[in-house]
């Protein structure tokens, strides 16, 4: 048991260290790029968190700040496009790895013991930007609690407001009156074909245009969308059985998309990666539009050509 804690505390002393260096990179970047208005830090990878006093489902006033769980990537910034933006920076820096889910981390030391926070309830939530600790805002919450291991507890966080983040706490008591909050998020990490869903697929292989189409039956697609505009003015899918579109999102804006009747009913996440998968309709051409999360009103469109016979590679 002595070593499991001491792994523990050792793990614990590297989070700190990498939250350390998170925030160092987040600075450093920062002034790096104050010379040059092609990229910024984007605060939208900077994610605020607090615990809260009550439940998720009732939570009472901020007991504790925690400092904003990041990426430390820097991404090009929207909905204005900067000079030197592209779909294809937005989607490679939002998207560095396929295959991989990037995770945000935040590390706090905060002025309570871990018996004093089990006492009464507590919860763990974070939001989405800098928007405040609003109901409406919150994107993942844990309640404070689980199992617990001498000085340590772990416990998880739900995804809140079909945000499609899930997260992981670590609190570790100090011994001297604080408790290190360890906080790990990331998006991305289910799958649900019935809806909309936001998570990661397998590989494609590239083709002309941005788009890439799997040489299997169902096709992974990707397109980006930056200053509230596609990166392309086509989309070539196969007909015959599902797709799966990767949308990357450079905006710090929310999106649907309608393609023909459908229309997404989970949005394409601000700043990040959403894919869709939806049954590939019959062939023909449709139109695809990207609308307002929260009206609906067209931005921009593109034509969406499903096509019985397309080679893999081809568009």
């Amino acid at each position: 048991m002595r070593q499991s804690r001491n792994r523990l505390v050792t793990m614990a002393a590297s989070v700190a260290a990498l939250g350390l260096a998170i925030t160092g990179g987040a600075s450093a970047l920062a002034q790096e790029q104050e010379a040059s208005p092609a990229a910024v830090f984007d605060p939208r990878t900077i994610i605020p968190a607090h615990v809260h006093a009550g439940t998720c489902g009732d939570l009472g006033d901020i007991a504790f700040p925690l400092d904003e769980a990041g990426y430390g990537l820097p991404v090009p910034v929207g909905p204005e496009v900067r000079p030197g933006t592209t779909p294809a920076a937005v989607e490679a820096a939002l998207f560095p790895t396929a295959g991989v889910n990037p995770a945000a981390v935040g590390v706090t030391a905060i002025t309570a013991t871990l018996d004093q926070l089990l006492d009464t309830p507590h919860a763990v939530t974070a939001y989405r930007g800098m928007e405040g600790a609003e109901a409406e805002t919150q994107i993942a919450c844990g309640a404070v609690g689980g199992y617990r291991t001498g000085d340590d507890l772990v416990f998880g966080l739900q995804e809140r407001n079909g945000s499609a983040y899930v997260g992981t706490a670590w609190l570790h008591d100090n011994r001297d009156g604080t408790t290190t909050v360890s906080l790990f998020l990331a998006s991305g990490l289910r799958e649900d074909a019935a809806t909309a869903a936001v998570v990661r697929s397998g590989e494609a292989v590239p083709a002309a245009g941005g788009v890439d189409v799997s040489a299997a039956t169902n096709q992974d697609v990707a397109l980006a969308v930056a200053g509230s505009v596609f990166g392309a003015e086509e989309l070539v899918l196969r007909e015959g059985g599902t797709t799966t579109l990767r949308v990357a999102n450079g905006d710090d804006l929310a999106y649907r998309l309608r393609i023909g009747d459908l229309v997404t009913s989970t949005p394409i996440v601000a700043g990040g990666v959403t894919q869709i998968h939806f049954t590939t309709p019959t062939d023909a051409v449709y139109k695809g539009q990207l609308l307002h999360a929260d009206e609906d009103r067209v931005l921009d469109a593109l034509r969406v050509v499903v096509r019985k016979d397309i080679d893999a590679g081809a568009a």
